[in-house]
């Protein structure tokens, strides 16, 4: 990995967590919205370490905290001028997954007595009012630490999420517009039903009639961390910059490839597009930083794992890789790569382009 990049050296104040004799100090964090945060340019390379900014910001719960590697966000603060006392004295292991009013899913760092605290005030799939600070910003996006939150109580969080879902657009528009976002927007999770799956999706209102066709409601059922089939090729290079290799592939399409911790080095991201729609999304190699879970299921995750969320394969074959097994669900658009019991490779395609 590159050295980060410094884009100032104005100190993060070691005050950035309050003490429980003063209380939390709510008033000190500024309202931001989340979807132009994620919109602001981030760099080629490397990250930028930014001067403090507290904000709070306004989401979908999408999952709990889980254990994430926080070793460069624990940097970032060191170089930003926290002393390593303080940073030292709150423990900080865990992410968590929010998502936005325009449908992105981003990973927020939480700190862990926060994390602990998260599940017994606020489902998943609740909205929720978090109180952030702003470490960095990188090619994979913004590095924001959660310290503090608040639930939905009165459905206040849920209007705004409501209001800011859908863009200003001109009259002759709005219809075509409002219904491209229900679609882009909607997320959901694949269940096992017995024999087979379903792709369960949660909406916050009344679908338009483009939405409810089996092959738009299985898409959404079809992301890999902030990327989606289907989506837009743009969103790659958005969420990624340009890629480090572009292959070409049959039909017309070209699969590019991003190396997400070493250069030329496993873990990697592929991401297969064609008549600029991403059509296949896999990420191979060992455990890997980058938020680039599908239905739960990560690199190096235990196959009881797989198997608690997906089930038995419905077929088990020699993969290309040494010592590797295909775990294939056909004809279900998603298949596994398991070595030694763990997961190390997750593919998800378009059912139309297979």
């Amino acid at each position: 990995m590159k050295n980060p990049k410094i884009a100032c050296a104005v100190a993060i104040a070691a005050s950035l967590y309050a003490s429980s004799a003063q209380g939390f100090d709510y008033s000190r964090y500024q309202a931001a919205d989340l979807d132009e945060i994620l919109g602001q340019p981030r760099p080629e390379s490397g990250v930028d370490i930014l001067a403090e900014a507290r904000l709070k910001i306004i989401g979908t719960l999408v999952a709990y905290g889980e254990p994430c590697n926080t070793g460069f966000l624990k940097k970032a603060m060191l170089m930003g001028g926290i002393p390593q006392p303080s940073i030292d004295a709150i423990p900080i292991t865990r992410c968590i997954k929010l998502r936005s009013a325009r449908g992105k899913d981003v990973r927020l760092f939480i700190q862990d007595q926060v994390a602990e605290f998260l599940p017994k005030e606020v489902r998943i799939g609740d909205a929720v009012t978090l109180f952030v600070v702003r470490v960095f910003n990188g090619v994979n996006g913004p590095g924001l630490l959660v310290n503090e939150f608040s639930a939905d109580s009165d459905g206040a969080i849920r209007k705004q999420l409501s209001q800011k879902s859908a863009p200003v657009v001109s009259d002759p528009e709005k219809q075509a517009a409002g219904t491209d976002a229900a679609i882009a927007g909607l997320r959901g999770e694949w269940s096992r039903t017995g024999p087979s799956f379903a792709c369960r999706v949660t909406t916050q209102g009344k679908l338009p009639p483009e939405a409810i066709k089996p092959d738009v409601l299985t898409k959404a059922c079809l992301h890999m961390g902030p990327l989606g089939i289907g989506d837009a090729a743009g969103s790659v290079k958005s969420a990624l910059g340009p890629p480090h290799r572009a292959l070409q592939r049959p039909n017309d399409a070209t699969a590019w490839v991003y190396f997400l911790e070493q250069t030329a080095q496993p873990p990697y991201l592929v991401a297969t597009v064609r008549k600029d729609k991403i059509v296949a999304l896999q990420v191979s190699g060992p455990m890997t930083s980058k938020d680039f879970t599908f239905n739960h299921i990560k690199l190096g995750d235990d196959t009881k794992v797989l198997v608690s969320y997906f089930g038995a394969a419905y077929k088990v074959t020699p993969s290309g890789e040494k010592d590797t097994d295909l775990w294939s669900y056909s004809p279900w658009p998603f298949s596994f790569e398991v070595k030694n019991d763990r997961v190390t490779s997750v593919r998800i395609t378009d059912p139309e382009y297979r």
